[in-house]
């Protein structure tokens, strides 16, 4: 009678997950190919099994009769675990039976200040999934109502507000693709019932087990204590998350019209002077939808209420730095900035010494600051670079006591002042090429070009492009 229950609650669920597969395939005409990530635990490998199952269901609905599905697996190797390498070969083995074409990617996972090893691998884990999620795919994760209810009450232990509390999001944009949790309905004990009766084996991560890791301790320790007094916890704990979650998309639909009159011209930038025309709920309201946006969903309340005492409200001529570990707030000509810190660093390898012999026919990559081209035009209306005479080109970068004269102007500046009167970001200025004639400074691709090096009109011309890049693609 047992088994035949929870034979009953696995079709539930498969068709439960068909549903919502269904629904997001008829709303996203474009995905066609479903990943599963799957790490060799009972949780993914329970998804997997089901996924499969959902999919043969769908293609029996005529709509998808002719829309072809495809499933793969992906598996990220954290090699955290002596035994990384064995769960490896365990999960190509269960897809392998399955009949699941399965992608493997390891990964160097290094505790960074301010965040642990477990958040560490979550962000390469993510990392990989994005890797491989285009437009046309859809991403499946296993988390759980158990995972949903661990992750309520950790960040209410952190002091996360009702958008924090709205928990695990059922699904979301991911890479270029989408993100589908359909298991967050289900219970970490009808996973076990449904492995058990499937006869299932899968991966135990003896870290799992640990309660040294804050989410662990919750999970074997204070949760079951809540359960024993108050059995039906999860069914309240989800209205909560239900009504935060509505609080979330309306404050999300607020944000999103407050971001039309604030964005800058690109996504890391977002404009001082409207911000500050909004009141201060709508300021701190924005500010976390930017966070957000750029990929800071799980950011600290203090960090709004830095970025807009610190930062957005300093005066015009100071220059204030607001830091985490990975990313850091900037201001600078009336714009925040969010930037990762990483690409803000100086390059190790960068050079700021050396110099680059080009011979324009082709692009060229500096180390550390990125790649210089050159396109080939004629001149209207005096536009463009004059090609060089016999000279040598060559690419350097700021020493000190550069002068130049913009066309146009009258008279030579140095250029740590054109820099300023260009509103060149001022952690781009040292890596910023520049492009010399023999001993002469000519231009400074993307910003101007000096006199008397631009091209007249209906001449042979070149058009210069610097692009930021870390290496050459």
């Amino acid at each position: 009678m047992a088994s035949s229950l929870i034979e009953s609650a696995y079709k539930q669920t498969t068709e439960c997950c068909a549903a919502q597969l269904r629904e997001l395939l008829t709303e996203h005409s474009k995905l066609n190919h479903i990943h599963v990530a799957y790490s060799g635990g009972m949780d993914s490998h329970i998804l997997l099994l089901i996924t499969q199952q959902a999919l043969e269901l769908i293609q029996l609905d005529p709509f998808f009769l002719n829309r072809k599905l495809d499933l793969t697996a992906i598996h990220v190797n954290h090699q955290l675990d002596k035994n990384s390498t064995q769960w490896q070969q365990h999960c190509e083995q269960v897809c392998a039976q399955l009949q699941i074409p399965m992608v493997c990617e390891s990964v160097e996972v290094a505790a960074e200040q301010g965040f642990s090893l477990e958040e560490q691998a979550r962000i390469q884990r993510y990392r990989v999934f994005e890797k491989y999620i285009e437009s046309s795919s859809l991403l499946l994760m296993a988390h759980h109502l158990d995972d949903q209810m661990e992750t309520l009450l950790m960040r209410l232990l952190k002091g996360a507000g009702p958008t924090g509390l709205a928990g695990i999001p059922r699904q979301r944009s991911i890479g270029k693709g989408r993100l589908l949790r359909p298991l967050l309905d289900t219970s970490r004990q009808q996973l076990l019932e449904f492995a058990s009766l499937k006869g299932l084996k899968w991966i135990e991560d003896p870290s799992n087990a640990s309660v040294k890791h804050d989410r662990n301790y919750l999970r074997h320790t204070v949760l079951p204590l809540l359960e024993q007094r108050w059995p039906g916890y999860r069914k309240t704990w989800s209205r909560t998350i239900g009504v935060c979650s509505d609080y979330a998309q309306l404050a999300g639909q607020v944000a999103e019209q407050d971001y039309i009159h604030t964005a800058g011209s690109e996504l890391s930038q977002l404009k001082i002077k409207p911000l500050f025309e909004l009141d201060r709920f709508r300021q701190k309201n924005l500010i976390r939808h930017w966070l957000g946006m750029n990929g800071l969903n799980n950011s600290e309340h203090g960090w709004v209420e830095t970025i807009l005492d610190e930062v957005a409200a300093a005066s015009k001529a100071a220059m204030p730095i607001f830091k985490t570990s990975s990313w850091q707030v900037r201001r600078f000509n009336q714009l925040l900035y969010l930037l990762e810190t990483q690409k803000i660093e100086p390059h190790p390898d960068f050079d700021p010494c050396r110099r680059y012999e080009w011979d324009l026919q082709a692009p060229i990559f500096c180390q550390g600051s990125g790649i210089v081209a050159a396109e080939s035009l004629i001149s209207e209306r005096n536009q463009g670079l004059r090609l060089p005479e016999n000279e040598r080109v060559t690419i350097r970068f700021r020493q000190g006591g550069e002068r130049c004269r913009p066309v146009g102007r009258h008279g030579s500046r140095p250029l740590k002042k054109l820099f300023n009167e260009y509103k060149i970001e001022p952690w781009l200025r040292d890596i910023v090429p520049l492009i010399y004639f023999d001993d002469q400074l000519v231009a400074v691709p993307n910003y101007f070009i000096c006199e008397p090096y631009q091209a007249t009109e209906r001449d042979q011309a070149l058009q210069l492009e610097w692009k930021r890049v870390e290496a050459p693609s």
